[in-house]
């Protein structure tokens, strides 16, 4: 594990987390899924003077369905859009407004299908052509293509026929995060993979995943995973 992983156990799991090397520290959601029960027959005939019931009328039964046995996020596009969700939720908790918890479950309903989407199979729809427009697409997929050596912002704008500043604030508006920092973090998940799946030094990632050098590769490491690269490297998965 690693800083900014989520994890989803199944009902009834045992598990337990620890660390020897560094402190941490985590949110965990317990949850129960309930959805409207069907109804056990046909609806019966309505009188023509109907008495009001008395009583709640919606009946809710414990969600029946397959967890996966583990779930990842498959791309970056999906990653922001459940990064502002969690943002979200950590903040409304904060704030406690009146209202607070009706919109936590809000978001925690978006969240949650966020994440059991991911284990649905490849013939749906990416995800991120479900949330975003085609422009912000465009740009997701050019830079996931080749983080290290990813289009200049003049040169993305080009490519999808807006101008940079527009282009900027249309993405900003639906990802919550500029260009740049989206290609920082495209970057940070290459490095990521390198690191724990190959052997290449830490002046290699550096230069392949697009750094100046290996001390600006560092910094930039720790700065969005709290752990220097060879850290990393090295904890036990």
């Amino acid at each position: 594990m690693a800083p900014r992983d989520l994890i989803l156990f199944k009902p009834g799991l045992l598990h337990s987390m620890e660390s020897t090397e560094l402190p941490f520290s985590f949110y965990c959601v317990h949850f129960d899924l309930y959805v409207p029960a069907e109804p056990a027959g046909p609806a019966p005939l309505v009188n023509a003077n109907p008495t009001p019931p008395r009583g709640p009328q919606l009946k809710l039964a414990r969600a029946d369905f397959h967890y996966p046995d583990h779930s990842a996020v498959a791309d970056l596009g999906e990653f922001y859009r459940m990064q502002k969700i969690l943002g979200s939720m950590v903040e409304v908790h904060r704030q406690k407004f009146p209202g607070y918890l009706l919109e936590l479950k809000s978001l925690f309903s978006l969240f949650f299908l966020a994440v059991y989407s991911q284990g649905a199979g490849s013939s749906r729809i990416p995800s991120e052509q479900r949330w975003f427009p085609p422009e912000v697409n465009q740009v997701i997929q050019e830079i996931s293509r080749s983080p290290g050596s990813a289009p200049s912002l003049t040169e993305l704008a080009r490519k999808v026929h807006l101008q940079p500043s527009s282009l900027s604030h249309l993405y900003k508006r639906y990802t919550g995060c500029s260009i740049a920092s989206f290609i920082r973090l495209s970057r940070i998940a290459l490095a990521r993979h390198l690191l724990l799946e190959t052997p290449l030094k830490m002046s290699a990632i550096a230069a392949e995943t697009g750094f100046y050098d290996l001390h600006h590769f560092s910094r930039v490491f720790k700065e969005l995973e709290g752990i220097s690269p060879s850290q990393f490297r090295n904890m036990k998965f």
